[in-house]
């Protein structure tokens, strides 16, 4: 079966959480204290990084960021960089109101040297003008997230997609494309979540790029369960839901047409959403009742989402409430990091140090497969170019997967998506001892995004995954209107 293994304890409450794809290390923030923020008085970020090869744990203060990075908007560069938005909430500004862009023009980490750069408030403008769930009071739409009675954090759930367009998925009900070709920017309605209603604080995740398959799951109408209208006597209450709906995406513009799922064992607000390597969707945390910096109406238990089978199967319990500021991370070595929650000193009995990593049940089940050769360098369109990559035992054909890098934070992680590969056995090396097969990988940038990436094979026996060999996609911008991806080796982190 499945289980639970260590526990880490790191020396702040991790809200935000990211892979370093050149050095394998974890890299967390927390605001500008190791338990708490405040808008008025940040002027720096705690930071605590995770080696799981030595399992040191380390901290530091960044000083350029100017501010606490705090529940930040967050995107992977194709170099490995993290760009930050905003931060002391989400998407610039801070979370009491006032100028978006006032000391917060967001940030670009680098993985290479840990270095921070600031951005300039015309690109942090651009940003932040392009993500949907933004306050509009001028708004007169009822799917608009500005609403005075209301607190309603609508982290836009965002797929960056073909042809230069951003489908937006939610957490509204109303969904839409973005259409970003210079020259040619447009929104464009892309329907609605059936009768689903805003999703605020719910998961959305693409489980199978090349068919452009999205999962969502749970959230809310409201970040809190009760609404505050500025009369008790007149407040309503709004619970998580158990819906699941299935998002396919077609050519940008199209309208996307929501398929209901089977429901979720448990309505949850606050979870988090890893891919495991069989394609099955781990949800892990949340609340039955939303109410930020308390434990109360937690789930323990997470689920599995079989989109084969559209059925959903509960895994072991945890010990430590994941609910507001938890996240998850798929790791190289197939495990599931699970961390955060709270960062209020103020209900410190929610603050939650420390990180637990779940194991699944198939790296239990026999030996490991591992990528012993792994040249992912080359030009490439769909269908045509073969990768090469070498095993040292036999391994599924019909199983392979790249699962992008990515940083997660309040339930949002738009980075995450898995691309699922089809293998070709060309024959055994002179020794008999290395296994060759040939890859094929998706040449359009919209599906293989630019970026790094994990690959990994499953055992022929077993299922069980290798651990991940890191690879790189680059976009050639000069071969024709979109670009060719084009795959690198990078330094593994196994």
């Amino acid at each position: 079966m499945a289980r639970w293994d260590v526990t880490l304890d790191f020396p702040l409450v991790l809200v935000t959480a990211w892979l370093n794809p050149k050095t394998g290390k974890v890299v967390t923030v927390a605001s500008y204290l190791n338990d708490h923020f405040d808008a008025d008085k940040e002027r720096w970020t705690v930071l605590a990084e995770w080696d799981p090869v030595s399992g040191d744990i380390s901290e530091k203060i960044i000083t350029e960021t100017k501010h606490g990075i705090f529940s930040p908007g967050t995107s992977m560069h194709e170099k490995g960089q993290v760009m930050f938005t905003g931060g002391t909430f989400m998407i610039g500004g801070g979370w009491s109101g006032g100028d978006v862009n006032a000391s917060r023009d967001g940030e670009i980490y680098d993985p290479n040297d840990g270095r921070w750069t600031l951005l300039g408030k015309k690109i942090s403008a651009d940003s932040i003008r392009m993500s949907p769930g933004m306050c509009q009071p001028e708004s007169k739409s009822t799917d608009s997230a500005c609403n005075k009675t209301e607190w309603q954090q609508h982290h836009p759930w965002l797929f960056a997609w073909k042809d230069g367009s951003v489908f937006h998925g939610g957490p509204s009900k109303q969904m839409n494309w973005f259409h970003l070709t210079k020259g040619s920017e447009k929104v464009e309605a892309a329907g609605r979540r059936l009768d689903d209603g805003d999703a605020v604080c719910g998961v959305a995740v693409m489980h199978d790029a090349v068919a452009g398959s999205i999962v969502t799951a749970g959230g809310a109408p409201n970040c809190h369960y009760w609404v505050d209208a500025g009369d008790h006597k007149k407040r309503g209450y709004r619970f998580p839901a158990t819906n699941v709906f299935g998002l396919t995406l077609g050519q940008p513009g199209q309208p996307v047409n929501p398929q209901k799922l089977a429901p979720m064992k448990h309505a949850r607000i606050f979870s988090s959403a890893v891919i495991l390597l069989t394609g099955e969707i781990f949800i892990v945390g949340g609340q039955t009742k939303g109410e930020g910096f308390y434990d109360d109406n937690c789930v323990l238990t997470p689920e599995i989402y079989n989109p084969t089978t559209n059925t959903w199967r509960e895994a072991n319990s945890h010990s430590t409430p994941r609910v507001y500021h938890s996240w998850a991370l798929l790791l190289p070595d197939s495990t599931v990091l699970v961390g955060g929650g709270g960062l209020n000193k103020n209900h410190e009995e929610a603050d939650h140090y420390g990180t637990q990593i779940y194991q699944p049940e198939y790296l239990l089940n026999a030996p490991r497969p591992k990528i012993v050769d792994g040249n992912l360098i080359g030009e490439y369109k769909l269908g045509s170019t073969k990768i090469p990559i070498q095993t040292d035992m036999e391994v599924d054909t019909s199983a392979a997967s790249l699962i992008r890098y990515s940083a997660a934070t309040d339930s949002l992680n738009n980075d995450l998506r898995r691309i699922p590969l089809k293998l070709t056995f060309v024959g055994k090396d002179a020794g008999g001892t290395k296994f060759g097969y040939a890859v094929d990988i998706p040449g359009d940038p919209g599906v293989a995004l630019p970026g790094y990436w994990m690959l990994f094979v499953l055992s022929k026996k077993g299922g069980v995954p290798s651990v991940a060999k890191t690879s790189q996609s680059v976009v050639k911008r000069s071969k024709y209107k979109h670009g060719i991806v084009e795959m690198q080796s990078a330094e593994s982190v196994e």
